[in-house]
């Protein structure tokens, strides 16, 4: 009796694994892009990076932490793992993914040729010279 019940509980349980990787891939589509955004806005605003270029790395960031959480949740929930364990391995797994996707869209983009030079100028800085003047003893 006791193999039925478990088999029963865990296709009840990896029946919703699906849905669950979903959701939460979408929430971390949106909490990466949103981290993203707000760090671009910053970045246009003092004319360190062009609109696109930064249109370009949200949407880039949210995918990979999208796809990175839905992976990891994925793999959880297909092991039934639940808990403490369950919130580390998704961490650790989400990590993981996250790392080997930052990896690969940094080598994509390295060897991609540029179509057309940046159109952000930095803004010059005034640098403050001294003119206090030393003596020199003979």
């Amino acid at each position: 009796m006791t193999h039925v019940s478990h088999t029963a509980t865990t296709v009840a349980t990896t029946r919703f694994v699906p849905h669950a990787t979903l959701a939460m891939g979408t929430l971390g589509a949106l909490v990466g892009g949103t981290m993203a955004a707000a760090k671009n806005i910053r970045s246009v605003k003092e004319g360190d990076m062009a609109r696109e270029e930064a249109v370009r790395g949200v949407v880039r960031e949210a995918a990979g932490t999208g796809l990175a959480t839905a992976a990891a949740t994925a793999v959880v929930g297909t092991l039934g793992i639940t808990g403490f364990a369950a919130g580390v391995g998704i961490v650790a797994l989400a990590t993981g993914t996250k790392y080997l996707w930052d990896a690969g869209t940094n080598k994509m983009a390295a060897s991609e040729p540029e179509a057309a030079p940046a159109t952000v100028e930095k803004k010059a800085t005034a640098t403050k010279t001294s003119t206090k003047k030393t003596k020199v003893k003979k």
